[in-house]
C-alpha cells in the first residue's frame, strides 16, 4: 500500500526534463480565456508548464493579469513573461516595412554613438527606488533525509533599495527586504551599469565585431529600430558575476562566486530619430564545463522626470540564470560535500550537477534629483527669517506692524535649517508675544521631564572676522548624508546620555 502511495506522489511531483509546452502569445491568451474558472494554485501550476515562443509585452501582461484569480497565478504569469523578454515580439508587432538602406543604418548608429558618448554624460546626480522581485525554482533532489519535490519558478521575496547615480557612477544603498522566504545571501546574477556603463560596453564591443540590421518593431507610441550584435569571448568586455556555485578546488570552501569574461550576443533597440537606446539584451555564450549554463540580461529604458526635466533612464531589468547548486545551500547541502567536489574536480561524468534557475525582475521608479541648497551665515549674524519674525511684532510710527511677505517666503528654508542645526539649551528664554504675556488667565502647563523648544538663533561661535551684513552667498552642494548633532537635556539641565534611536 505504501508503495502505491509513493508512486502516486511521485507522479505529481516529478517533472520530466523537457516538459515545457511551447505556446505563442495568442495561444496563451486563448488558454487563459478558457481556463478562467480554475483555482489560483491550479492555474499557476498550469502556467509554469508553458514556455513562450514570443515576447509578452508589458501592455499585454497587464491586460492578462486582470483576468487571473489570485497572486500565485499572477506570479507565474510574470515569471513566464520575464523568461520571454529575450525573444522577438509577435509577428503582428513587427511592421511590414523594408529595411533601411546602409546609409540610413549608419546614420542611425551614428546618432546612437552620439547619445551614449554625450547625452548620457549629461545625466544629473539623482537617486531612484529599485524594487526587485526574486524568483527561483526548486529542483527535485533525493537526499538521505527524504525527497525534495520539484517546484516550478515562483516568487520567493521582494527587496527594495535606493540606487544613487552620482558623477557617472551608480551606487546601491543597503536593501530593505520584505522577505517571503528568508535567505542568507542575495544569489544570482549581479546587474551592473544599467544607467550608462553597460551601454558603452555593448556599443564598443559590438562596433568592433558583428553589428547588423535586425528589424523594425512597434512600441507603445512609435516605430523603433532593432540591431543585432555578436561578440566573441576573446574580444569581450562583458564579465559575468554570479553568487554562488560549488567550488572546484578541493582546498577551498564548498562554494564561491563565479566570475568570468564571456562572449555574448543580443539586440539593441533604438529610437531612429534621436539615437536613444530603449532596450538592450545580453545573452552570454557559455561552455559546457562552466558551472553556469544560462546568464541573460535585459534592460528597458524610457522617459522619466528628474528635477522638472525629462531624461531616458532604466524602467525595468530582468536577469535570469541557471547554475549548479552551491554545496552550502541551506536546502541542498550534501552529506559529504568533499565527495562531490572531488568528482567535479576530476570531471567525473557521475558528478552531481543539479541546477537551479534564478530570475530577478527589477523595476526602477521614484526618480529624484540629488542636490541641496545651503546659506552660509556669519557667527554673529541674525538669520533673515528670525529677524523678520521679530520685526513683525515691533510697531512702527504709524502703529502698524511692519511685514515683508516676500522676504519671509525666501527665508523659509533658512529658518528650517537654523532650527534643525541649533541645539536646544536648557534655561534659554522663549519669545512671548505681547498678547500672551499680558493675559492673566493663561494656564501654564506642567513642566515635562523632557521638552523641545524652537531655537532662537545659531550657536554662539566665535569668528575671527565676523560679517556685519548678510552677503546673500548661496552654496549649492551634493551630499549623500547629512549628520545633525542633537543634545537632549532633562528638566534639571543635564544631558541625557542613554537615548536610543527609537527614543
Amino acid at each position: 500500500m505504501f508503495r502505491w502511495v509513493l508512486v502516486i506522489f511521485m507522479a505529481f511531483t516529478v517533472r520530466p526534463a523537457n516538459a515545457d509546452r511551447l505556446v505563442s502569445v495568442g495561444q496563451l491568451q486563448q488558454m487563459l480565456v478558457t481556463q478562467h474558472s480554475k483555482q489560483d494554485a491550479e492555474l499557476a501550476w498550469q502556467l509554469s508548464d508553458l514556455r513562450l515562443t514570443e515576447r509578452l509585452s508589458d501592455a499585454r501582461l497587464k491586460d492578462l493579469e486582470e483576468t487571473l484569480p489570485g497572486p500565485k497565478s499572477r506570479d507565474a504569469l510574470a515569471a513566464l513573461a520575464d523568461t520571454s523578454a529575450f525573444l522577438p515580439p509577435p509577428q503582428n508587432e513587427i511592421p511590414a516595412e523594408p529595411a533601411p538602406d546602409l546609409a540610413r543604418q549608419r546614420q542611425i548608429m551614428a546618432q546612437v554613438v552620439t547619445y551614449v558618448t554625450k547625452t548620457i554624460q549629461q545625466l544629473p546626480n539623482f537617486f531612484a527606488t529599485r524594487m526587485t522581485t526574486h524568483f527561483e525554482d526548486t529542483p527535485q533532489l533525493q537526499l538521505p533525509a527524504g525527497l525534495i519535490p520539484y517546484r516550478p519558478l515562483h516568487a520567493v521575496r521582494i527587496s527594495t533599495d535606493t540606487v544613487l547615480y552620482r558623477e557617472g557612477r551608480e551606487i546601491a544603498d543597503s536593501a530593505v527586504s520584505q522577505a517571503k522566504k528568508p535567505m542568507a545571501v542575495v544569489q544570482g546574477l549581479t546587474t551592473w551599469g544599467v544607467f550608462g556603463p553597460i551601454m558603452t560596453t555593448v556599443l564598443l564591443d559590438a562596433a568592433q565585431n558583428q553589428l547588423s540590421w535586425s528589424r523594425w518593431e512597434k512600441s507603445s507610441h512609435e516605430t523603433v529600430a532593432v540591431f543585432r550584435y555578436s561578440v566573441p569571448k576573446k574580444k569581450s568586455h562583458y564579465q559575468i558575476n554570479y553568487c554562488c556555485v560549488p567550488n572546484r578546488s578541493e582546498y577551498d570552501g564548498p562554494s564561491a562566486p563565479f566570475r568570468t569574461l564571456a562572449g555574448y550576443h543580443g539586440d539593441i533597440t533604438v529610437n531612429p530619430a534621436t539615437g536613444e537606446i530603449l532596450r538592450l539584451t545580453l545573452l552570454a555564450e557559455l561552455i559546457s564545463t562552466d558551472p553556469i549554463s544560462l546568464a541573460n540580461l535585459m534592460v528597458e529604458y524610457g522617459p522619466v522626470e528628474i528635477g522638472d526635466k525629462s531624461y531616458i533612464c532604466p524602467l525595468k531589468s530582468v536577469a535570469i540564470s541557471r547554475a549548479e547548486i552551491e554545496r552550502n545551500h541551506p536546502v541542498y547541502s550534501m552529506p559529504d560535500p568533499s565527495v562531490t567536489r572531488q568528482r567535479i574536480l576530476h570531471n567525473d561524468p557521475d558528478a552531481e550537477r543539479t541546477q537551479r534557475i534564478l530570475l530577478n525582475e527589477a523595476v526602477y521608479q521614484d526618480y529624484h534629483v540629488f542636490r541641496t541648497d545651503m546659506r552660509i551665515l556669519a557667527g554673529n549674524e541674525v538669520p533673515p527669517a528670525e529677524k523678520q519674525a521679530v520685526d513683525t511684532t515691533i510697531p512702527t510710527n504709524s502703529g502698524e506692524p511692519e511685514t515683508n511677505s516676500t522676504q519671509a517666503t525666501e527665508n523659509a528654508t533658512a529658518t528650517s535649517a537654523s532650527s534643525a542645526l541649533a541645539p536646544t539649551v536648557a534655561g534659554s528664554s522663549e519669545y512671548t508675544s505681547g498678547a500672551a504675556a499680558s493675559s492673566p488667565a493663561a494656564v501654564q502647563p506642567p513642566e515635562p521631564e523632557m521638552a523641545m523648544t524652537e531655537a532662537t538663533g545659531l550657536p554662539d561661535l566665535s569668528s575671527p572676522s565676523p560679517l556685519a551684513t548678510n552677503t546673500g552667498f548661496t552654496l549649492r552642494t551634493t551630499t549623500r548624508l547629512v549628520d545633525v548633532g542633537v543634545v537632549a537635556y532633562d528638566k534639571k539641565g543635564k544631558p541625557v546620555t542613554d537615548l536610543k534611536a527609537d527614543d
